[in-house]
C-alpha cells in the first residue's frame, strides 16, 4: 500500500490488517521500517478509509493522507 509522508512515497506490505513490512527505500521508510521491527503492534491498521481526508486522531496517532487517491492511512 502507497502511503505518501512528504516527498517520500512510502510502500507498506499488509497481512491481516497489518502494516508487516515497509517495502520502500529512503529515511522515512527506514524510520518507519525501525518501528515495526521494535514494536510489531506499531502496525496494527486503525483506520483504512477510501474517501476520507484531514481525518486527526486524538491520541496523536499518525495519519497519512493520501489527497490524490482519496484514501487515508492510520497507525
Amino acid at each position: 500500500m502507497p502511503v505518501p509522508f512528504g516527498a517520500e512515497l512510502m510502500r507498506y506490505r499488509i497481512e491481516a490488517n497489518k502494516a508487516v513490512a515497509v517495502l520502500s527505500e529512503g529515511p522515512k521508510s527506514r524510520e518507519e521500517a525501525t518501528l515495526l521491527a521494535r514494536e510489531p503492534a506499531y502496525g496494527n491498521l486503525a483506520e483504512l478509509g477510501l474517501g476520507v481526508v484531514d481525518l486527526h486522531l486524538p491520541d496523536g496517532g499518525t495519519v497519512a493522507p493520501m489527497r490524490d487517491g482519496n484514501y487515508v492511512v492510520a497507525f
